[in-house]
């Protein structure tokens, strides 16, 4: 998903996003290819967070990548919050967000499910 042209109307600005319903996928995390990702990027100049609940899953200036979402049983229905704010404040800022989620194939979420 791609969403251009976003910016800060004020220096203490914070935009909000919800991310609800990721396909779930049996995650295994040490097997090569088999770990699902959520990779969020809002360019150099923005400052993200991603959370889940109260849990923080990654933050920092450039693109998060977060695997295996559901790898300590939290259910895929728990929604994912994602804020955005300026890295520099007081700083007019456009950004595009860029969110994309990947998963194992089947057939590749079948061999990772053998070798477990």
């Amino acid at each position: 998903m791609s969403l251009p042209g976003l910016n800060f109307h004020r220096p203490d600005d914070l935009d909000h996003f919800r991310i609800d319903g990721l396909p779930y996928a049996v995650p295994y995390p040490d097997a090569p290819g088999c770990a699902t990702t959520l990779t969020v990027d809002a360019g150099p100049g923005v400052y993200a967070r991603a959370r889940r609940s109260d849990e923080i899953l990654a933050e920092g200036v450039g693109p998060l990548e977060i695997q295996s979402i559901y790898s300590d049983g939290v259910s895929p229905r728990t929604p994912i919050m994602l804020e955005f704010r300026e890295a520099v404040p007081g700083r007019l800022t456009v950004y595009d967000l860029s969110i994309a989620y990947t998963k194992p194939s089947d057939v590749l979420s079948a061999l990772c499910e053998r070798v477990r």
